[in-house]
Order: C-alpha cells, then structure tokens, then sequence
C-alpha cells in the first residue's frame, strides 16, 4: 500500500482524504512515498521545493506556482533528485464522452456567492488545460474582465470564458452539462498516481500551459490588500482596472 502523507487538511484536503483513504497507508511525512500539498497557493512553491529537495513523490493542487520560469524549475528539480512532481489535473480524467473541445469554445462555471477573485480559483486553470492540452501555443490577446473574457491563440483558436453568481452551480463545456460526473475523476487521478508506472510527461506540459494563463498581461493591477512573495512573481489578487 502506498505511504501518503497530506500537507494541508483544509477543504481540498479532505476532499482528497475521502477519495483516497481506502487505497493508502497514512505516515508522517518523512516515512511518505507520497507528500500531496493541498495548502493556500501561496504556500505551495517553498513546499514543493523543500519536499523535492527530500526526496520525496510530490502531488500539489493547483498552481503549482505563477510563472513558468519557476515551474519548469520545481520540474527540473524532481529530475534531479530522481522523483516525482504531479499536478492537479483532475479535469483531464473525466470520461472523453462528456464533452468535445472545438476550435471556438465557451467554458462556463457559476456557482452561489461566487467570492474568488482571480482566473485560477474560477477553473479557468482547468478550462485552459482541457483546451490546449500539451500543445505549444501562444496567447494572441485577451479581452474581456474577470467574469467574462475571451482568449484567442496565435493559431486562430479561441475560447470564451464565463463565471459569475448564480442560484445553484452550473458547469457546461460547449453546452455539455459538467456539474456532475457519473464516475469519480479525483479516485481516477490518484489511481493512476499511485500505480507508479505512469508517463507524467503529459500532466507536466500541461501544467506548464495552464500556468501561461497567470501570465497573460490582460490589463489588470494588483490588488494590494494581498501580495504573494514567490521569488517575484506577479500579486496573486487583482482586480480589473
């Protein structure tokens, strides 16, 4: 049975716990194969760092970090010492059959007392990966203000992003009804996790990707009340101008 030790006990982390309570062994960290990071974003750079640097499998929730430049050097660290470094991709696991990805898509999640107040937190970090996937690609503009915006790429694709209140949750792709999966993406995910013979290539260009959308200049500033200190990165809180 693997040997996981979760960092970080708050919703996500329980959420994590049930799905996968039956299949590990919980430890303290240091007798961990697996570390799981589920803490503040801002807390999840100097974390993965100081477990890769143990020797230690890493999965983190989403974002790993802000910029790419950073990201590809957590990745490159697991390459050093020989371990594993997993992100959060749990929206790559839903059945093929749920929904279709086109060349124009709408993406919409809405969902009562909508009080996130930036892109990553809105699932538009999952949106964007389930769009480009591992391609290379580049933003061409970004339009639009923080509940609704459009992103088009450099090849011409383009996908409209909306978020916002409403009385219950809704979650369509294209107009395919997300909300609810007949089976359980999140036990899927840690399957595969934990099987230990899995290519992470994949869940590494994708991560990768879905971190140019903390990138993206959309004309927004910070907004001040909340700063992350991750070796320069940009404020993790900002509002429209």
């Amino acid at each position: 049975m693997v040997k996981v030790s979760i960092i970080g006990k708050g919703r996500w982390g329980t959420v994590i716990d049930k799905n996968i309570n039956d299949m590990v062994e919980y430890v303290e960290p240091k007798d961990a194969d697996w570390i799981i990071i589920s803490t503040p974003n801002d807390l999840h750079h100097e974390q993965v760092e100081y477990w890769l640097s143990k020797r230690k499998n890493v999965f983190c929730e989403k974002p790993l970090t802000l910029t790419r430049r950073s990201a590809e050097a957590l990745f490159s660290l697991a390459d050093f010492f020989n371990v594993k470094l997993y992100v959060d991709d749990v929206f790559s696991w839903r059945k093929e059959d749920e929904y279709v990805i086109e060349d124009t898509n709408k993406f919409t999640w809405m969902k009562p007392n909508q009080k996130d107040e930036n892109y990553i937190d809105r699932l538009a970090y999952h949106h964007f990966y389930m769009w480009v996937g591992d391609e290379d690609i580049d933003v061409k503009s970004v339009t639009g203000d923080l509940n609704n915006f459009e992103i088009e790429l450099e090849d011409g694709r383009v996908a409209e992003f909306s978020y916002g209140d409403s009385r219950a949750v809704t979650h369509t792709i294209n107009k395919h009804d997300m909300t609810y999966s007949a089976d359980s993406p999140l036990r899927t995910m840690f399957e595969f996790l934990f099987s230990n013979a899995g290519d992470y290539e994949l869940n590494r260009k994708m991560t990768l990707n879905a971190i140019k959308l903390s990138e993206i200049d959309i004309r927004f500033q910070c907004n001040f009340t909340r700063r992350v200190k991750w070796h320069n990165e940009m404020c993790f809180r900002y509002k429209p101008i």
